[in-house]
């Protein structure tokens, strides 16, 4: 082999390394808390809140209505970073470090292992007007065309800065998480089998825009992924009073607070409501002296590594193999998940240089600098090899537009 090539295998051919593949982190609770300015009281209110965090076993935890100091002064007790967004009132807490802003400040990266990084975006959408109470009061008509006009004048452009500022993210392939009060019920929620259950008289189906627009953003909603049946689950987060147990008599509960996931390899595998103990089937997670007047969720994940392709925890040179394999495959027409299982991390539908830069960057995450280069010592079937030199040749051809040519 000439000496041009094997610098080209030194720098291609993998090897694991065992002592990074422990530091990946595969399970996730994320936690999305309005607390209601309860940390405006005294300490012993800022003691609840952060006994609230702590009692959810959250890592990542977005936060709504909440002072900066409070916030700060809570995590440094839990002994995790803070975050203050733009915006005044939404903050990140997290026990993994925080290590980049979105545009707009709207969200951050988090870096949970070397290598393995999230996105969480954080927001408190405008609360007025309130088209539930709207629909109660008769100020909106019992028209489902109204409802939607009047919730997208309220929150459609905080929406888009949302949806704009997670583009990237989104594209990416990373794990990407939305927490929010949205101040809007959910299109999933306000269902026609949904209306003909409840005995509210204002009810009716509604194709809310602001969870329409996410979900079809390619985003999930957790807490409906893990409990599809509105009807049977209905999750109401607003409220259990203001505080608990202060509760109007014509007061409409919804389900606003919501965790919106996406990314390669993540899933819901749980989900709660966190309230007080009132005995309210809309509480999971009861705590004595609740004092916000949402109830938080929590959302706990499973998180496969992006670059671990054949699903065995690990990213190593199996996991390589099945890149090469499929290189320049045309993967239009499969699923998102199929496609990354041939190799495609970017959400792209093609398996090209791309995939191969972010696969190089995940493994050397998951088993540490240089142990990509390291099978050089380990030497391959020489059809393998062969297929590796066409690859590294094919970077360099003048050709490679055409032969990328795929989904646009």
């Amino acid at each position: 082999m000439q000496r041009w090539m094997r610098v080209l295998v030194l720098g291609f051919l993998v090897a694991p390394a065992a002592h990074g593949e422990a530091a990946h982190v595969s399970s996730l609770k994320v936690l999305s808390f309005n607390v209601w300015h309860a940390d405006e009281g005294n300490a012993a209110s800022v003691n609840k809140l952060r006994e609230i965090i702590q009692t959810s076993g959250a890592d990542v935890i977005g936060v709504q209505e909440m002072q900066t100091s409070a916030g700060a002064s809570i995590a440094a007790a839990l002994g995790f970073n803070y975050y203050q967004q733009s915006g005044g009132d939404v903050q990140v807490i997290s026990r993994y470090p925080i290590t980049a802003a979105a545009s707009g400040d709207l969200g951050v990266q988090i870096e949970l292992s070397p290598g393995q990084n999230i996105w969480l975006f954080n927001a408190h959408l405008a609360a007025y007007p309130y088209q539930p109470y709207d629909l109660r009061d008769g100020i909106l008509p019992m028209n489902e065309a109204s409802v939607i006009a009047a919730a997208n004048s309220a929150r459609g452009g905080g929406t888009t800065s949302y949806l704009s500022s997670m583009a990237s993210a989104i594209s990416s392939g990373a794990p990407v998480f939305f927490t929010g009060d949205f101040n809007e019920p959910s299109h999933l929620d306000w269902t026609a089998e949904a209306a003909a259950a409840t005995s509210r008289p204002y009810d009716l189906k509604v194709e809310y825009p602001t969870s329409k627009r996410i979900v079809d953003a390619g985003m999930t909603d957790s807490f409906r992924s893990v409990y599809p049946d509105e009807v049977a689950k209905p999750g109401y987060t607003w409220t259990p009073g203001e505080p608990y147990p202060n509760v109007a008599s014509n007061e409409v509960h919804d389900r606003i607070d919501v965790i919106y996931h996406r990314g390669r390899g993540v899933t819901a595998t749980a989900a709660a409501t966190i309230g007080p103990v009132d005995g309210n089937p809309n509480t999971d997670i009861a705590i004595a002296g609740y004092n916000a007047d949402h109830r938080a969720v929590l959302a706990t994940y499973s998180l496969s590594l992006a670059g671990d392709f054949d699903a065995n925890g690990l990213i190593n040179v199996a996991d390589w193999a099945i890149l090469r394999t499929n290189q320049h495959a045309d993967l239009t027409g499969l699923s998102a998940d199929d496609a990354w299982r041939l190799g495609d991390l970017n959400g792209d539908f093609r398996n090209d240089f791309i995939d191969f830069a972010q696969f190089k960057t995940m493994f050397e995450g998951a088993n540490g600098a240089g142990s990509f280069a390291a099978m050089l010592a380990v030497p391959e079937p020489a059809g393998a090899v062969v297929a590796l030199i066409a690859f590294c040749l094919f970077i360099g051809s003048p050709k490679r537009p055409n032969l990328l040519r795929g989904k646009s």
